[in-house]
């Protein structure tokens, strides 16, 4: 008998179906679900521009073929500012409502696309919804990592192409089988539904953290890992990695501005730095930009 009490309590359930584990795997899936606007709005202007260059309703939107390529290539300009501002917006306000903000955008883009009554709204709500896509391709992976295990990275991690690449065959789907404002305006469903479930996930618990928020660390990294001797030692290997890096920072002010700039310069020369960067920079650009 004691024997088998023994076995029971040292059963343990599968890595995948342990609670903290599926707390980290639905929260960085919540987040990524942002992601689908990406393919959202890289398909867009493949079902939206045949149907109004080539439009037979006279109360239809009608493009010229200047205002088509306008309304395809905006979003880039919404891409380049929002990937600056997504890493200061997730600085300041923290990962998790930098997403929901993200999803306020995504979705005021999408509806005024959807709802567009001419030329100029399809282009505002090009650009908003570009600007959500990169502000969230910013702050996305930073959150997922903050939040996983490495164990459950290795799933996580592959969240951020996977939606994407659902978001775009969605709306090619749905775009040849429906009227292009029924598309759009219905795929306001995600990024509301994100938004909806991220404001009851945690947030980063390191960001708490650098904002000296230690106790609502400790009950963030609690509800992913389930376990508080555990939580107190990464708690603590976070503070002291915050701490060193802070006086790092107060050394380099103090330094003059030559010596700062010296600094920087040898540390972009780093292989630290230069290694991982161009791995990821040839990765991507074989792997994800180059293939067609």
């Amino acid at each position: 008998m004691t024997n088998k009490n023994c076995m029971e309590k040292t059963s343990f359930k599968p890595f995948l179906l342990q609670k903290h584990v599926i707390r980290q795997i639905w929260v960085s899936g919540l987040a990524n679900l942002l992601q689908t606007m990406q393919g959202f709005v890289v398909a867009m202007s493949s079902i939206v521009i045949p149907q109004l260059l080539h439009t037979k309703n006279e109360n239809e939107l009608y493009l010229t073929e200047d205002e088509a390529t306008w309304f395809a290539s905006i979003y880039c300009f919404g891409y380049l500012l929002g990937s600056f501002i997504g890493a200061f917006q997730g600085n300041y306000f923290g990962q998790r409502f930098s997403l929901i903000i993200d999803c306020i955008t995504a979705t005021t883009g999408l509806l005024v696309v959807g709802l567009a009554p001419s030329f100029p709204y399809l282009c505002i709500g090009r650009l908003l919804c570009g600007h959500a896509c990169a502000s969230a391709t910013v702050t996305i992976p930073i959150y997922t990592s903050e939040i996983s295990l490495p164990k459950v990275r290795s799933i996580t991690g592959s969240f951020f192409l996977n939606f994407y690449l659902g978001g775009y065959c969605l709306t090619v789907i749905l775009g040849s089988a429906v009227h292009w404002r029924i598309t759009i305006v219905s795929l306001v469903i995600f990024p509301i539904f994100s938004a909806i479930f991220l404001s009851m996930a945690p947030n980063s618990p390191i960001w708490l953290l650098q904002k000296g928020r230690d106790e609502e660390a400790f009950k963030s990294l609690l509800y992913f890992r389930d376990d508080i001797l555990e939580v107190r030692e990464e708690i603590a290997a976070i503070a002291e990695n915050l701490v060193i890096s802070k006086k790092k920072n107060k050394n380099m002010e103090s330094n003059s501005l030559s010596d700062r700039f010296r600094f920087k310069l040898n540390r972009l020369k780093s292989p630290e730095l230069v290694k991982p960067l161009m791995i990821s920079i040839i990765l991507t650009a074989g792997f994800v930009e180059w293939n067609g």
